[in-house]
């Protein structure tokens, strides 16, 4: 087994060695790069919304939310073939829309 590590950057080719990786990947967490740990949204525990769900907390018709979705105005999170909202996303995508002020 090789000690070294080979990263496309661009359009060129890195080597390091093992603890070189694992350090520069650190330094990159520490930074903030990288995906939140699993099973948090954007670094918070908020629960995962139904349409229905959000279209009651939004006081919407459910209708509403679908069609929204399909104009991509607002975002979610498609597990296989199921739909899911983040509150705080939804609401942050509206209000930069223009549709809550």
């Amino acid at each position: 087994m090789s000690d070294r590590i080979v990263l496309n950057v661009g359009n060129e080719w890195l080597v390091l060695d093992e603890p070189t990786y694992q350090a520069a990947r650190q330094a990159a967490r520490d930074a903030g790069y990288g995906a939140p740990p699993m099973g948090t949204a954007n670094g918070s525990s908020e629960a995962l919304l139904t349409a229905e769900q959000l279209s009651k907390v939004l006081q919407v018709p459910q209708s509403a939310i679908e069609q929204k979705t399909r104009e991509r105005v607002i975002p979610c999170v498609r597990l296989g073939r199921w739909i899911r909202y983040r509150r705080l996303d939804v609401e942050t995508a509206l209000f930069d829309a223009g549709t809550l002020k």
